[in-house]
């Protein structure tokens, strides 16, 4: 029972980390003209130069932490692995990690997964002063692809083959769920806290309008692609309540749906109120401070449902019984 706590919460950093990086470099691309504007002395001021630079520099940081964050719940994933299959105590698994590393898929894998993590990492550090640029986006942006091929090939999903539909639907659904909960992490905890302290410049209304579009587009693949996978693991609609599995997935779905509600709210009355507040310069209330709040409270929402996908990953689907 500890052992499935652990990989579960481990997991699920693992995927909140992975989040943040994708958050983060997608951030990085709707703010990147804003940035380099900056540099270049074209933007709206000398508090709009710092409150841009900061930004940007808490978006460098943010991605470092999500390199972090994911390469060090990944190896602890793997460790925690290692020692279920070889049915000893987490302390002393630590040559059955290697062996686990050269003699299974998923070892091999989760190696890989590594690999990459260590790779971005180094390109972050290396490239870090000329992120803006075409090389970084392109390289970590690969990286992060091939990392998330990585993670499925690990999954249920694979165990239909490498090739097969079920393996790009589930790609499809990481992906997406990375850039859905990616974006509300970072717009939560790093750029809109920094936009509010120095009023609103003229950035913010595009930014919030990517926020909103590639939100919906997440939504949208995470949605389809959830219910292709539910019809894929369940036998019928009864398996929802009649297995521990079930009962996991309904938690996870309600859980989606509350995350939805949130974000509705901010595309339907929180963003169009900022939109609403920037054209009338000098407005005391600031609506960013009530999106901060509706997006952190479901940042919170979208990390439990990355937990409850980590239960799932570490159970039998009902199809396999």
């Amino acid at each position: 029972m500890q052992l499935l706590l652990l990989q579960s919460v481990s997991t699920a950093l693992v995927n909140a980390g992975y989040a943040l990086l994708v958050g983060s470099l997608a951030a990085r691309r709707w703010l990147g003209t804003s940035s380099q504007d900056q540099r270049q002395g074209q933007s709206l001021g000398d508090s709009g130069q710092a409150q841009g630079r900061e930004i940007d520099r808490m978006l460098r940081h943010a991605m470092a932490f999500g390199f972090i964050v994911a390469t060090g719940a990944l190896l602890l994933t793997l460790w925690q692995a290692s020692a279920t299959m070889a049915d000893v105590p987490l302390l002393e698994s630590g040559p059955d990690l290697w062996r686990m590393f050269a003699g299974t898929s998923y070892g091999r894998f989760g190696l890989a997964s590594l690999v990459i993590l260590a790779a971005g990492a180094a390109v972050h550090l290396g490239l870090r002063r000329r992120w803006h640029g075409p090389v970084y986006m392109v390289v970590v942006s690969c990286m992060l692809l091939a990392f998330a091929v990585c993670r499925v090939a690990t999954g249920h999903a694979a165990e239909n083959g490498l090739a097969s539909i079920a393996t790009a639907v589930e790609l499809i659904h990481v992906l997406s769920m990375a850039l859905w909960c990616g974006i509300v992490f970072v717009a939560a905890w790093v750029t809109l806290p920094d936009f509010g302290r120095s009023g609103m410049p003229g950035r913010i209304g595009p930014y919030l309008a990517s926020v909103s579009r590639w939100a919906t587009v997440a939504l949208v693949g995470v949605l389809s692609t959830g219910l292709y996978n539910a019809f894929r693991v369940l036998r019928a609609p009864a398996d929802l309540i009649g297995t521990d599995y079930g009962w996991v997935l309904t938690a996870k779905l309600c859980l989606v749906g509350v995350a939805i509600a949130l974000g509705g709210w901010n595309r339907l009355i929180g963003f169009p109120a900022v939109h609403a507040a920037a054209m009338v310069p000098g407005t005391a209330r600031n609506p960013l401070s009530s999106i901060r709040f509706v997006l952190r409270i479901e940042s919170v929402v979208l990390f439990t449902v990355l937990l409850a996908a980590a239960v799932l990953t570490a159970s039998a689907p009902p199809t396999s019984n």
